[in-house]
Parts: structure tokens; sequence; C-alpha cells
């Protein structure tokens, strides 16, 4: 997993963590796979710009519009096919 370590501030109290980036995050739940993260990451400069981001949430942004754009098209398919179907379930 990818992981950046950072210093969280609790109280009067700082504690250095080590957690996923939001980023990662999100494109987990887009449904990237974690290869597909890794190479987003590795892509990137060692020092990544604002634009260097904007790049990656383009691009991630773009993805889950295409996945979006797949599940409606097999959601619109699924339900053709049960509104053809004469047998109905009784719960």
């Amino acid at each position: 997993m990818v992981e950046v370590k950072s210093t969280v501030q609790h109280g009067g109290t700082m504690t250095n963590t080590t957690q996923a980036p939001p980023i990662f995050m999100l494109a987990q739940r887009v449904g990237l796979t974690v290869r597909e993260i890794a190479d987003i990451f590795q892509a990137l400069p060692e020092k990544p710009s604002a634009q260097d981001w904007a790049r990656v949430s383009d691009s991630l942004v773009a993805s889950a519009e295409a996945r979006v754009a797949d599940l409606r098209r097999d959601l619109d398919a699924l339900q053709a096919v049960t509104t053809k179907c004469t047998t109905r379930v009784v719960r």
C-alpha cells in the first residue's frame, strides 16, 4: 500500500502517523486496482506540483465517469431483461 508519513496534532501532542493519502483511498473507491494506483503515483515527479496533482485528479475523474457509464449501461441492460420476464417472484 502507498503510505505517507505525517505529523498530526492531537490537542497539544504531536504524533507521527503512517497512512494512505486521501487520493489513494478515493482512487480505490473509484474502483482502481492497487497496481493502477501505484502506476499513477510512480508517474509523479519526486515533488509533485499542483499541476501534477490536477492531472491525477483529471485522470481519476475520467476513470470514475467511464466506470459509471459502464455500470449505467449494465443496469439499463439488466432492467430491459427483467422487464421482459413474465414470472414474478413473491416475497
